[in-house]
C-alpha cells in the first residue's frame, strides 16, 4: 500500500527526468484502458520467457511487463487476494518473475534520483531556460511548461482514470480499469495522486496567491481536502463501491470536483499566473 501511495503522488509529475526514457512507464503502466498489462502478462505466464526472470534482461522487453502494475497482476487473483508464492506449477517462474521487477524498481529509482543530482535532458533545459533552450527561452517559459504539465495530470486522473471507472457496465468489469484497482488499491491511488498535485502546485509555488487571489488558493485546497474526505469513506474494493448506488454516488461526486479542479487550474489560476489556459498536453492522444 505505501508503494503504491508513493508512486500515486509521482505519477502526475509527468514533468523533467521522469516524463524522459520512458520512465514512468517504467514504474507503472498506468492508466492501461486497452488491458495492454493483463494481456502481455497473460501470455508471459503462459509461455514463460526465463529473460524475463532476469533484471538486466527485463529492461529489454515491453515496459508493460516491467513495473507495478505487472507485479500487481501475478501478484493478486481478481478478488484481490494475494497468490504470489502459491505452490502450483507456475510458482517458480512468478516468483522470479517478480523478483526481476522489483530489482529493477530498485534501479529506476536510482537512476530518476541520479537524474535530479545531475540534471540533464529535460530538467536541464527548464533549470537553464535561455534564447537557445528548445523547451524554455525565458524562466516564465520554463514555469508554464511545468504548470501546464501539472494541470494535464488532472486531465489525466479526471478524463482517464476515473470517468472510465464511472461508465455504465458491470461494476467488476468498470473498476478492472482502473490503476491498482486489483490489489484493491485504486482509491488509494487516487487519493495519492491528488495529494501529489496539491504539494506540486505549493512547491511549485503556483499555489501562493496574492491576497486579492487568495481565493483561488483556497478553493483548490477545500476541494482537493472534499474529494480526498469522499475517497476515505469508500472500502477498498471499487468494484462493491460501483454496484453501490450510495456509494457510486460518492465516487460521481468526486468526478465532479475533479472536473472543478480542472476548470480552476486551467483557467483562473493560469490567467493569474500568466499561463496561456486550454492547453492540456493529453490532446491528440
Amino acid at each position: 500500500a505505501e508503494t503504491v501511495a508513493a508512486h500515486g503522488r509521482l505519477f502526475v509529475l509527468r514533468f523533467g527526468a521522469l516524463a524522459e526514457d520512458t520512465r514512468l512507464e517504467r514504474l507503472a503502466f498506468v492508466p492501461d484502458r486497452r488491458g495492454v498489462v493483463r494481456r502481455q502478462v497473460t501470455r508471459l505466464l503462459a509461455d514463460p520467457d526465463p529473460a524475463a526472470t532476469d533484471a538486466a534482461s527485463l529492461r529489454d522487453k515491453s515496459v508493460a511487463l516491467q513495473g507495478l502494475s505487472a507485479l500487481e497482476w501475478i501478484a493478486y487473483d481478481a478478488d484481490g487476494s494475494v497468490v504470489l508464492g502459491d505452490n502450483d506449477a507456475g510458482r517458480a517462474f512468478r516468483c522470479a518473475y517478480a523478483g526481476a521487477i522489483a530489482s529493477r524498481m530498485v534501479i529506476l529509482a536510482g537512476e530518476v534520483a541520479e537524474a535530479y543530482r545531475a540534471p540533464a535532458g529535460q530538467t536541464a533545459m527548464l533549470l537553464a531556460p535561455g534564447p537557445g533552450n528548445a523547451l524554455a527561452q525565458d524562466p516564465h517559459a520554463a514555469a508554464g511548461f511545468v504548470f501546464h504539465q501539472i494541470a494535464t495530470s488532472i486531465s489525466l486522473l479526471s478524463d482517464q482514470v476515473l470517468a472510465p471507472v464511472l461508465e455504465e457496465g458491470p461494476p467488476a468489469a468498470r473498476a478492472a480499469r482502473a490503476p491498482f484497482a486489483r490489489s484493491h488499491h485504486a482509491l488509494l491511488h487516487l487519493r495519492a495522486s491528488l495529494r501529489g498535485i496539491e504539494t506540486a502546485l505549493h512547491t511549485a509555488g503556483f499555489a501562493k496567491m496574492d491576497a486579492d487571489a487568495a481565493w483561488i488558493g483556497d478553493t483548490l485546497a477545500f476541494e482537493t481536502n472534499n474529494a480526498v474526505a469522499a475517497l476515505q469513506t469508500l472500502p477498498p474494493d471499487l468494484a462493491s463501491v460501483l454496484a453501490d448506488p450510495e456509494q457510486r454516488a460518492s465516487l460521481a461526486y468526486v468526478a465532479l470536483i475533479l472536473d472543478g479542479l480542472e476548470r480552476t487550474v486551467g483557467g483562473e489560476l493560469a490567467g493569474h499566473l500568466g499561463f496561456q489556459g486550454g492547453f492540456n498536453a493529453l490532446d491528440g492522444d
